[in-house]
Protein backbone atom coordinates (compact mmCIF):
# COMPACT_ATOMS: atom_id res chain seq x y z
CA UNK A 1 0.00 0.00 0.00
CA UNK A 2 1.41 3.38 -0.92
CA UNK A 3 2.12 5.94 1.76
CA UNK A 4 0.28 8.70 -0.12
CA UNK A 5 -2.94 6.73 -0.01
CA UNK A 6 -2.71 6.27 3.76
CA UNK A 7 -1.87 9.93 4.34
CA UNK A 8 -5.03 10.77 2.37
CA UNK A 9 -6.98 8.24 4.46
CA UNK A 10 -5.84 10.00 7.64
CA UNK A 11 -6.60 13.45 6.23
CA UNK A 12 -10.06 12.42 5.04
CA UNK A 13 -10.98 10.38 8.11
CA UNK A 14 -9.45 12.01 11.20
CA UNK A 15 -12.22 10.44 13.31
CA UNK A 16 -10.66 6.99 12.81
CA UNK A 17 -9.12 5.14 15.69
CA UNK A 18 -5.80 3.32 15.65
CA UNK A 19 -5.27 0.29 17.88
CA UNK A 20 -1.81 0.15 19.46
CA UNK A 21 -0.08 -2.93 20.88
CA UNK A 22 3.33 -2.89 22.58
CA UNK A 23 5.36 -6.00 21.79
CA UNK A 24 8.66 -7.38 23.08
CA UNK A 25 10.77 -6.29 25.98
CA UNK A 26 11.91 -8.03 29.12
CA UNK A 27 8.43 -8.63 30.51
CA UNK A 28 7.38 -10.55 27.41
CA UNK A 29 4.68 -8.27 26.10
CA UNK A 30 2.63 -9.57 23.21
CA UNK A 31 1.01 -12.77 22.04
CA UNK A 32 1.07 -15.53 24.68
CA UNK A 33 2.18 -13.23 27.48
CA UNK A 34 0.31 -12.74 30.76
CA UNK A 35 0.84 -9.02 30.50
CA UNK A 36 -0.66 -7.13 27.58
CA UNK A 37 0.09 -3.57 26.78
CA UNK A 38 -2.40 -1.98 24.42
CA UNK A 39 -4.47 1.07 23.76
CA UNK A 40 -6.31 3.08 21.18
CA UNK A 41 -5.98 6.61 19.90
CA UNK A 42 -8.32 8.73 17.83
CA UNK A 43 -6.47 10.49 15.03
CA UNK A 44 -8.47 13.67 15.62
CA UNK A 45 -7.28 13.78 19.24
CA UNK A 46 -3.65 14.08 18.10
CA UNK A 47 -1.93 17.36 17.40
CA UNK A 48 -1.36 18.14 13.71
CA UNK A 49 2.38 17.24 13.85
CA UNK A 50 1.62 13.96 15.67
CA UNK A 51 -1.17 13.10 13.22
CA UNK A 52 1.21 13.74 10.31
CA UNK A 53 3.90 11.55 11.92
CA UNK A 54 1.39 8.72 12.48
CA UNK A 55 0.14 9.04 8.88
CA UNK A 56 3.69 8.53 7.63
CA UNK A 57 4.07 5.45 9.83
CA UNK A 58 0.78 3.99 8.59
CA UNK A 59 2.05 4.43 5.05
CA UNK A 60 4.97 2.06 5.62
CA UNK A 61 4.94 -1.29 3.91
CA UNK A 62 3.69 -3.99 6.29
CA UNK A 63 6.85 -5.99 5.53
CA UNK A 64 9.11 -3.19 6.79
CA UNK A 65 10.43 -4.01 10.22
CA UNK A 66 11.80 -1.47 12.67
CA UNK A 67 15.55 -0.90 12.42
CA UNK A 68 15.87 0.56 15.87
CA UNK A 69 17.48 -0.40 19.11
CA UNK A 70 14.22 0.48 20.82
CA UNK A 71 13.24 -1.75 23.69
CA UNK A 72 9.76 -2.15 22.28
CA UNK A 73 8.02 -2.46 18.96
CA UNK A 74 4.50 -1.10 18.58
CA UNK A 75 1.94 -2.63 16.24
CA UNK A 76 -0.47 -0.04 14.85
CA UNK A 77 -3.69 -1.56 13.48
CA UNK A 78 -6.58 0.05 11.63
CA UNK A 79 -9.24 -0.67 9.02
CA UNK A 80 -9.00 0.92 5.60
CA UNK A 81 -11.34 0.21 2.68
CA UNK A 82 -12.89 -2.62 4.71
CA UNK A 83 -9.54 -4.39 5.18
CA UNK A 84 -7.57 -4.87 8.38
CA UNK A 85 -4.14 -3.25 8.15
CA UNK A 86 -1.20 -3.15 10.53
CA UNK A 87 2.38 -1.98 10.65
CA UNK A 88 5.11 -2.51 13.26
CA UNK A 89 7.12 0.54 14.29
CA UNK A 90 9.93 1.24 16.74
CA UNK A 91 9.10 3.02 19.97
CA UNK A 92 11.48 5.84 18.98
CA UNK A 93 9.40 6.55 15.85
CA UNK A 94 6.13 7.17 17.70
CA UNK A 95 4.99 10.50 19.09
CA UNK A 96 4.83 10.50 22.92
CA UNK A 97 1.06 11.10 22.73
CA UNK A 98 0.61 7.71 21.03
CA UNK A 99 2.90 5.86 23.45
CA UNK A 100 0.99 7.44 26.38
CA UNK A 101 -2.27 5.88 25.10
CA UNK A 102 -0.92 2.38 25.82
CA UNK A 103 -1.79 0.81 29.19
CA UNK A 104 -0.59 -2.45 30.76
CA UNK A 105 -3.17 -5.14 31.56
CA UNK A 106 -2.90 -8.52 33.25
CA UNK A 107 -4.60 -11.28 31.26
Amino acid sequence: MGGGRTVAFVAQRPDRKIKIEKLGGFAGFGVGAHLRSEGEVSLEALSEPDRHQVAKLLGRDADDHPDSLSRFVYRLSWTEDGKARSVDVAEDDLPPSVVAAVKDKLV
